[in-house]
């Protein structure tokens, strides 16, 4: 767990060219020794659902956090001795706002399912030989997340208990350059950095896109059941009613370890009893149930739907104050096919159009369509 502090130190703190190592050594050089002490990780249970309670259940939270106890020796030969000890609680995690109850709802599923997400366990999954390689460094960047977080916190302590003195500075000329990765980590110097700087190093906001898009197809028939009748009771009455949508998604690096967060937008054309086009724009919590033998994931959608006309079916079947635009809900399972190219899964979807309990219609509107499809990762 040192080297992994001395390499996060290595990418981020700029201001004073020196070796970070892992053990005491006898070289003459400027050096800062590093030991660190991870307490009582936890999930933020009570946390995140006091938040969204606090919020009307409009906030979904979900984190893992560890209190993280630091002991700082740096040694600049001709200078005294400089030490600290210190402790921050780290975090990880993220939040998101959402129509009341549904943060509420997703705080607590959330946080549930990321049991296997706590600082400890990606630090142990990192360092483990046993965990297969793309998970093993998944989890590496997840724990150098947390180890940010904690350090922005004691940042400005560090530089003031260790480098407030110009005398420690070291020309970049003076520097031997070392590898990154070796067990003695050389930290890389800025000429221009302020010396005044105590902030720690960071990046402009942006949306926290991740690696991967999925392109999914899927047909599906609608059925005069409620969301809740095909969800829970596993009802369907069919109607001679169809949708064929293509839909496109991007997940989005959520700092979690079996959780992903995708958006994800839609573009549908009705055949049957209507024939408009409908396009549906969402954000997706997604469960990663198993990864082998074969890859297994749930997932929850949620956002808007807006069709093209009245949808005449919903009409039909006695939705009698339907509207083009209203909420949209899906439920999916996807089911990983090895034998296939592109990461391919089989995909059972409800796509559901909704009233939101009266929020976007007074009386009834809204309809369901149980779909199959495929998805690959482009």
């Amino acid at each position: 767990m040192r080297k992994l502090m001395c390499e996060q130190l290595e990418q981020s703190l700029t201001l004073r060219p020196y070796t970070c190592v892992v053990e005491p050594s006898e070289e003459k050089v400027p050096r800062l020794t590093v030991g660190i002490e991870l307490r009582d990780p936890q999930l933020d249970y009570g946390r995140n659902l006091g938040w969204s309670t606090v919020t009307a259940g409009m906030l979904l939270l979900v984190t893992s956090s560890a209190t993280l106890v630091y002991s700082f020796t740096l040694e600049v030969p001709g200078a005294p001795t400089r030490t600290l000890h210190t402790q921050s609680t780290g975090r990880i995690g993220l939040w998101i706002v959402l129509p009341p109850p549904k943060g509420w709802l997703g705080t607590f599923l959330g946080t549930l399912v990321n049991s296997s997400g706590t600082p400890d366990q990606l630090r142990d999954s990192c360092i483990s030989l046993k965990v297969p390689k793309d998970e093993r460094i998944a989890d590496c960047q997840l724990y150098r997340l947390f180890l940010a977080n904690s350090l922005n916190q004691i940042w400005p302590q560090l530089q003031t208990a260790l480098f407030a003195d110009s005398d420690l500075v070291v020309s970049p000329e003076d520097s031997p350059d070392e590898s990154l990765l070796q067990e003695e980590s050389r930290i890389s110097s800025s000429p221009d950095a302020a010396l005044t700087d105590s902030s720690f190093p960071d990046s402009p906001w942006s949306i926290p896109w991740g690696p991967a898009w999925h392109l999914s197809l899927y047909r599906g028939q609608v059925v005069d059941n409620s969301f809740w009748e095909l969800v829970l009771k596993g009802q369907h009455d069919y109607r001679p009613s169809y949708i064929d949508t293509i839909a496109i998604s991007r997940e989005l690096s959520t700092h979690l370890q079996q959780i992903r967060f995708e958006v994800e937008g839609q573009l549908g054309k009705h055949s049957g009893m209507q024939e408009h086009w409908e396009t549906n724009l969402q954000f997706v919590l997604r469960w990663r149930v198993l990864d082998a033998p074969v890859p297994v994931s749930i997932a929850y959608g949620d956002g808007l739907s807006y069709a093209e006309e009245i949808p005449r079916m919903e009409l039909a079947m006695g939705e009698v104050d339907t509207q083009r635009l209203v909420a949209y809900f899906m439920v999916e399972l996807d089911i990983g096919l090895p034998a296939l190219p592109l990461d391919s899964k089989l995909l059972f979807r409800i796509h559901h159009r909704s009233g939101v309990l009266g929020l976007y219609c007074k009386k009834k509107c809204g309809s369901n369509f149980q779909a199959l499809g495929l998805k690959v990762t482009l």
